[in-house]
């Protein structure tokens, strides 16, 4: 699918001539509409946030080659596609957006996320998590099987859904869990 020309008209405001035509040539490689409004997005927000389109492009093709590449093209980069594949799209927009160090707009945050020691059940795993200093930053274990970090942010916590953490040490950008059942 070519880049929906409304998109293109949103893009013109905020990049040059040049880096719109690096943005489309990455859209036009068969992303679906919704596909191509939200990836869109996240190079409106990251231009917003200081990013260059450089840095977003470097993201966007690590997601490429381990999930769009693979995805039908009614599908492809929709956040809202039926099943598997729509998480799957959540989470590689979300990975983008950690690897950025940029607000995910796609993600409703809690209100509050306690700034207490608290302990997380998931289906899985219990995980441990120590009192949130000023900045948000706290340490993390997990009951059983050790984690390679220790130090997080918790972006997003709430019972039935899964826990999305930034992990401020280790080899990840983020961290995300199976659904949580308590919150203690």
């Amino acid at each position: 699918m070519v880049m929906d020309s409304e998109i293109k008209v949103k893009l013109e405001a905020h990049f040059t001539s040049g880096e719109i035509r690096r943005i489309e040539d990455f859209l036009n490689r068969g992303f679906s509409k919704d596909g191509q409004i939200v990836i869109a997005s996240i190079f409106l927000f990251a231009n917003e946030n200081n990013k260059s389109v450089d840095e977003v492009l470097i993201e966007c093709e690590k997601e490429w080659e381990s999930n769009w590449q693979y995805q039908h093209p009614d599908i492809k980069g929709s956040a809202d596609a039926p099943g598997h594949a729509g998480t799957q799209n959540r989470r590689s927009l979300a990975n983008i957006y950690l690897a950025l160090n940029i607000p995910n707009p796609l993600i409703q945050k809690m209100a509050e996320i306690p700034t207490k020691a608290i302990i997380v059940t998931t289906r899985n795993s219990v995980y441990r998590f120590g009192e949130a200093n000023q900045k948000g930053e706290r340490t993390v274990s997990r009951d059983g099987n050790p984690l390679d970090f220790t130090r997080c942010i918790i972006i997003y916590l709430s019972v039935s859904d899964g826990i999305e953490i930034k992990c401020l040490d280790g080899s990840h950008p983020g961290w995300y869990t199976t659904p949580v059942l308590s919150i203690k």
